[in-house]
């Protein structure tokens, strides 16, 4: 699972698990790597994400209100309209051509593209 944030001004921080991701873990990411990559994107930023479940829960909504982060409300059923799904399609594509059947080797590609600026 790869998990990650972007905006106009940059890209946030990528977080990388083999396990199935549910609100626990959500929170816990969100509180080490998506306040950090907020804050570098700007006051300003808005956080954005879908109405999967682990997003939604009382435990996410409760520590995005206590952490003061501003959420845009989104619709249901609109993942066309959500500019990261983009970025996903075109990992998704770089995922295929390499053959990638690991974590380890996502990760490579992954760093490879963004190192180089070509994602």
């Amino acid at each position: 699972m790869v998990w990650g944030c972007m905006s106009a001004v940059g890209t946030g921080e990528l977080q990388f698990s083999e396990e199935t991701m549910n609100s626990n873990m959500y929170c816990d990411i969100f509180k080490q790597s998506r306040i950090p990559s907020l804050r570098r994107l700007g006051r300003r930023a808005v956080f954005k994400h879908n109405n999967n479940p682990k997003h939604t829960s009382k435990m996410t909504t409760a520590l995005l209100k206590t952490l003061r982060v501003k959420v845009m409300d989104w619709p249901s059923m609109s993942p066309a309209l959500n500019p990261i799904e983009h970025f996903w399609s075109i990992l998704k594509w770089k995922v295929e051509k390499n053959k990638v059947s690991n974590i380890h080797q996502l990760r490579d590609v992954i760093v490879e593209d963004d190192s180089s600026g070509n994602m």
